[in-house]
C-alpha cells in the first residue's frame, strides 16, 4: 500500500482507522479491576461518588481534599457512572477507553488545522494515542483526571485554532468555557493560556496586543482557582516526598531527558519511579548529552519548518511544566505527568520521520524501508502497550512489577502488604511493611503493620508499632482511640489513655493532650479532663480551638473561663 494512499483517505476514516488500533492496543485495561493505588480514595472509598442529590453535588464542586486536590468533575463523571453499573470496574475501563480514543481524534483535528497534513496528522494522533507512556492515564481509572482535562484542553485548543481563523467570537467563548471545564477536571489545564499565545505566534508569527489582552478573562479563571484551592494545594504540599527545592530543582532539570528517554526507549516504565531520579537515571550531564542531540538532531531535520518545530518544542515544554513543581511537588517522574505533552512530542517526531523519507524520495527502496522501518515501530509501541494494560490487572500485578523493577520504593512495599492483607496473607504482608519501614519509617507504614499484627492476634506487637506510628504522627492516636473502644469498650477506652500517656513519657503534644481530655471526658473525670485541656492550650497558645474548649469546660463547671 503507498503512503499516498494512506494520508489521502478522508478525515473520517482515518479517525476510524484511529479509534480501532487505539481500542484494540488497550483492549486488556477492560478486563482489569481497581487498584489500591488511590482508587479507593478517588472512587470505591469515596462517599461523594453515592448520589447525584443536589446537596452531595454542591459538595463535590465546593470540597477540596489534600489526597485528591480539586477536581470535581472526576468525581462527579464517577458519581454518573456509579449509579449506572456500580462498582463494576469494567464500566470505568470503559469509559477512560472511550476518552482516549476521543483524545486521540482530537489531537489528529488539532494537529490537521495546524500542519494542514492529513498524514502528519494520523501518524501523530496514532503515535501520541498507542505510546506505552499513555498506559497509566487509560488503564488507571483514578487517572481519569489525566483523559478528562486533556479531553477539554484539546477542544479549547480546536475552537481557539478556529477563532483565528475565522475571528467567530462564539469560539473565543468556547474556548473559555473549554478552559473553567479543564481546570475542574485538573488543574495541570492552567498551562492553557500559554498555549493560546503559543498558538497566537504560530499562526500570526508575532503577539498583538489585542491577542494579550485577549487572555484577561483566561487569567481572571486562573487567579479564582488559585484562589479558592490555595488550601487545598498547600495541604497537598505538606506531604511532600520529594525532599528539599535544591532536590527537586535536580529532579525538574532530570526530567526532559527522562521523558525524551521513555518516548524513544520505552524500557523499565512503572506505575511509581523512586522520588530521587538519581536513583534510576544515569549521571546528569550523560543524561543531557542524548536531549541536546534529539533537539538539535530535530531543528536539523526540519531545519526548512523550524516554526513547527518551536511549536513542537514549544508545547511539549508548556504542558511538562506543572511537572517541575511550578504548582506543587509531589512524585518528581510520572508516566501520566506525559500525556498532554506528547502531543507535542509525537508530532516533532512524525516531521522528522516525514522529513527523512522526502529526503529518500530519489531512492525508491530507502523510502521503503524508512517506511517499513516506521511501521514496525508503531507496530511494536502496540505491542508494548497492549502487554503493559495488563500490568494493571489488580494491586498485586502492579506492585510485583513495581518492585521487580525499583526495589527501594518503600510506598510499594506498603501498598502490595496491603494487598496481601486483604488477601489473607498476613504473613507476608507483615513481611512487606517491615520492608517498608525499613527504606523509610513513615508513621502510616507504621500504622499499617501495627493492624496486620492485630489481625495476627500479636497484641504486643501492634501496641509497639502503633506508638511508633502516634509518636511519628500524632494524628494516628484518635485513630488509635477510635480502634480500641471500638474493639474492646470500656478496656480499649482505659488502653487508649495509658497508650496516650505512654506518648506524653517520650515527648509532649497539645494533640494528644486534647485527646485525652476527650478521653477523661467520657468517664467524667474533670480533674484530667482539665489537666489535659491546660496543657493542650499551653503547648501550642495559638491554637483557638484548644483555648475554646478550656473556656468551656470550665464554664460548664461553674468557674470562669478566662485564662
Amino acid at each position: 500500500m503507498k503512503l499516498r494512499g494512506l494520508i489521502e483517505i478522508g478525515d473520517t476514516s482515518a479517525c476510524l482507522l484511529i479509534a480501532v488500533i487505539v481500542a484494540a492496543a488497550f483492549y486488556p485495561s477492560l478486563f482489569n479491576g481497581f487498584t489500591n493505588f488511590d482508587d479507593n480514595a478517588y472512587l470505591t472509598a469515596n462517599p461523594l461518588v453515592r448520589s447525584l442529590a443536589p446537596e452531595n453535588i454542591r459538595r463535590i464542586f465546593t470540597t477540596t481534599r489534600p489526597h485528591t486536590v480539586f477536581s470535581p468533575l472526576v468525581t462527579l463523571s464517577f458519581a454518573l457512572e456509579y449509579q449506572a453499573w456500580g462498582l463494576r470496574p469494567a464500566g470505568f475501563h470503559a469509559v477512560n477507553l472511550l476518552l482516549h480514543v476521543l483524545n486521540a481524534i482530537l489531537v489528529f483535528f488539532l494537529i490537521r488545522g495546524i500542519s494542514r497534513s492529513r498524514g502528519a496528522a494520523f501518524f501523530t494522533g496514532l503515535l501520541f494515542a498507542i505510546h506505552p507512556l499513555r498506559v497509566e492515564s487509560v488503564a488507571w481509572i483514578t487517572e481519569r483526571k489525566d483523559l478528562l482535562f486533556a479531553f477539554f484542553l484539546l477542544l479549547a485548543l480546536l475552537f481557539y485554532v478556529r477563532y483565528l481563523k475565522k475571528g467567530a467570537g462564539r469560539d473565543y467563548l468556547a474556548t473559555l468555557l473549554m478552559f473553567a471545564l479543564a481546570v475542574l477536571a485538573k488543574m495541570s489545564a492552567l498551562v492553557l493560556p500559554a498555549a493560546l499565545l503559543l498558538m497566537d505566534w504560530k499562526f500570526e508569527a508575532r503577539i498583538s496586543r489585542r491577542r494579550w489582552l485577549e487572555k484577561i478573562p483566561f487569567a481572571v479563571i486562573l487567579i479564582v482557582y488559585g484562589i479558592s484551592s490555595w488550601s487545598s494545594l498547600q495541604a497537598f504540599s505538606m506531604h511532600d516526598p520529594g525532599g528539599p527545592p535544591s532536590v527537586m530543582l535536580g529532579n525538574s532539570i532530570r526530567l526532559i531527558p527522562f521523558y525524551l528517554q521513555k518516548t524513544f526507549w520505552p524500557s523499565r516504565l512503572s506505575a511509581h519511579y523512586p522520588t530521587d531520579m538519581r536513583f534510576f537515571m544515569p549521571p546528569l550531564w550523560l543524561s543531557l548529552l542524548p536531549a541536546f542531540v534529539v533537539i538539535g538532531g530535530s531543528f536539523m531535520a526540519l531545519k526548512g519548518s523550524r516554526r513547527e518545530c518551536l511549536w513542537g518544542w514549544g508545547f511539549f515544554l508548556l504542558t511538562l511544566l506543572p511537572a517541575f513543581g511550578v504548582i506543587w511537588h509531589f512524585f518528581p517522574a510520572a508516566n501520566r505527568y506525559s500525556y498532554l505533552p506528547a502531543v507535542g512530542l509525537s508530532y516533532i517526531t512524525v516531521l522528522v520521520i516525514l522529513a527523512i523519507r522526502k529526503a529518500f524520495l530519489r531512492w525508491r527502496a530507502a523510502g521503503i524501508i524508512c517506511l517499513f522501518l516506521a511501521f514496525s515501530c508503531l507496530a511494536l509501541l502496540g505491542t508494548i502497550t497492549f502487554r503493559r494494560c495488563q500490568t494493571w490487572k489488580d494491586s498485586l500485578t502492579l506492585w510485583n512489577d513495581v518492585i521487580g523493577k525499583y526495589p527501594m520504593i518503600p510506598l510499594a512495599y506498603n501498598n502490595r502488604a496491603l494487598a496481601l492483607r486483604d488477601a489473607g496473607l498476613l504473613d507476608e504482608a507483615v513481611a512487606d511493611y517491615t520492608r517498608a519501614i525499613e527504606l523509610l519509617p513513615d508513621g502510616g507504614f507504621l500504622w499499617n503493620r501495627g493492624m496486620a499484627r492485630l489481625s495476627q492476634n500479636q497484641e504486643k506487637e501492634a501496641a509497639t508499632d502503633f506508638h511508633a506510628a502516634i509518636l511519628a504522627d500524632a494524628r494516628y492516636f484518635r485513630m488509635y482511640c477510635g480502634m480500641m473502644i471500638h474493639r474492646r469498650g470500656a478496656e480499649g477506652h482505659e488502653r487508649a489513655i495509658a497508650m496516650g500517656r505512654r506518648v506524653l513519657a517520650s515527648r509532649p503534644d497539645a494533640r494528644i493532650h486534647f485527646q485525652l481530655a476527650e478521653l477523661f471526658a467520657r468517664s467524667r473525670r474533670w480533674p484530667e479532663t482539665e489537666y489535659h485541656l491546660q496543657e493542650a492550650a499551653r503547648l501550642e497558645p495559638g491554637a483557638g480551638e484548644y483555648r475554646r474548649a478550656l473556656r468551656s469546660f470550665l464554664q460548664a463547671r461553674g468557674r470562669s473561663g478566662d485564662q
